[in-house]
């Protein structure tokens, strides 16, 4: 399916608050790719430090309850995964993680985590990056991460490179 025919689709059925997700989730996609590209090898991520980046400039909003919270990471979830498939570019697995982690954070859901594993496959060493909230996977399925050999949880690194 063309992109151009998803977004029609989505139109007609008058989803807009799906839209308007994806939308979001596109900027945050673009945001996390300049950061990803920004931030020097090694300093992008930090296992002890809990950093809520433009925290000055985000309005959270606590979810009233756990099951809206889960709502929430599950609508975060499927708008990054619309916006990959469908979006201006096709970001990879840490672009994602980063994006999707920020989208949580300003809606109040500060308890996710990235998590990046890795595994030997064919003669080579591979990463991945997800995120974990509640020991739940978002963004991801359990079957691809279970591959995966999780490193250590880690947040964004609070520091500031401008």
């Amino acid at each position: 399916m063309s992109r151009l025919r998803a977004f029609v689709g989505v139109v007609r059925t008058r989803r807009w608050r799906e839209v308007l997700d994806a939308l979001a989730a596109q900027g945050a996609l673009v945001r996390a790719q300049i950061l990803v590209w920004r931030r020097p090898t090694g300093q992008l991520l930090n296992a002890t430090l809990n950093a809520t980046l433009n925290a000055a400039t985000s309005r959270p909003i606590a979810p009233n309850s756990e099951g809206e919270g889960n709502e929430i990471g599950a609508r975060m979830s499927l708008a990054i995964t619309r916006a990959t498939r469908y979006g201006i570019f096709s970001p990879q697995c840490l672009v994602r993680a980063v994006a999707l982690n920020r989208m949580l954070e300003v809606r109040g859901l500060a308890d996710s985590t990235i998590r990046i594993g890795v595994r030997w496959a064919d003669g080579e060493f591979v990463a991945h990056a997800w995120v974990e909230r509640a020991g739940v996977i978002l963004g991801d399925s359990a079957a691809n991460t279970a591959s995966f050999v999780p490193l250590t949880d880690v947040r964004l690194f609070a520091g500031r490179y401008d």
